[in-house]
Formats: C-alpha cells, structure tokens, sequence
C-alpha cells in the first residue's frame, strides 16, 4: 500500500487535471422507430448544443469538446430504463436487448421499446501530458519495512502490509 503524504494535494491536482462535462436531459416518450429518431435526434442536437455552450464558456476550445448523445430506453409499460448510444433504431435495439438480457435474463421481442429520455453530455478540457518513464532497475532500491506503526482511529497500530519509507526513496 501507498499513501503519498501529499494525498489531497494529489487528489485536487487530479481534479484540477480532469474533463470539464456539462448534461442536459429531457424526457420525449418516443416509439422506437425512424420517425420517432428524427424527432429525438433535433432534442439531443439542442441539448448537445447547451452543454457544448457551457463547456465552451469554461475556457474549454470547441474542438477539444466531444458530445455523448443517449437515450433511455424502456419495454412499453414498464418504468425501468436503460441507458444506450444514440444510434439507428436497429443499433439501439440491440443495444437495449443486449443490456436488458445481461441484467434482467431475458428479451421480450413482441413487445415495443419506448424512448423515454434523451441526454447530451459535452466533455473537454482535461490536461494531456506524458509521465517520464523512471528507468528500471534489475533490483528494487528500498526494501520494504519488516513492521512500522501507523495512527488510525485514536490508537497506534501495526502495518500488516509491508511498508516503504517515503525518506528510504
């Protein structure tokens, strides 16, 4: 195990690091067929447009910004959705009945598959950057500690993990 003794420091240097993402969803209740993705396919275009917007209004440029388009989908009558790509109705189809056999254990082809929702998420701006590789060694140059000590919940404690020094590295 290693615990960095800067470990929030990393934590919001990771965050500062990360994709900046806007959502917009709407609900739209569509069968899923052609005309019904020509309707849906204008809502996530306005959504993608929003959240792009937002992204973009965070210093992020427009072409680092890549947009999710998905939709939720649900068996007619039932309340459960699952999330797909936004894709042909054929592509989504097998999308739904692929997630739907793997959680619930089997696909219902006579019955009809509705849209429920749409959502768009934009995402862009994490910084790109690559490690310097640390040149390998035929032998490690620390050794692990035997047993060390550690303060956790009120009271001193042994490590039963072995242990590196961070002023052995």
């Amino acid at each position: 195990m290693l615990i960095h003794p800067l470990s929030s420091l990393l934590s919001a240097y990771g965050m500062g690091l990360a994709d900046i993402a806007a959502q917009r969803a709407r609900a739209v209740e569509e069968p899923l067929d052609a005309g019904a993705l020509a309707r849906v396919g204008l809502v996530a275009d306005e959504l993608a447009d929003s959240a792009v917007n937002e992204v973009a209004a965070q210093g992020v440029a427009w072409e680092e910004i890549r947009v999710h388009r998905r939709a939720e989908l649900c068996y007619a009558g039932s309340d459960t959705t699952i999330e797909v790509p936004l894709l042909s109705p054929l592509g989504m189809r097998r999308a739904f009945e692929k997630a739907h056999k793997g959680r619930f254990g089997f696909v219902d082809r006579a019955k009809a598959i509705v849209i429920e929702a749409v959502s768009a998420e934009a995402v862009g701006g994490a910084t790109r950057f690559a490690e310097r590789a640390r040149p390998a060694t035929a032998e490690p140059s620390v050794v692990p500690a035997r047993a060390t000590r550690f303060f956790s919940k009120g009271a001193w404690r042994e490590a039963n993990v072995p242990v590196i020094s961070r002023r052995e590295t």
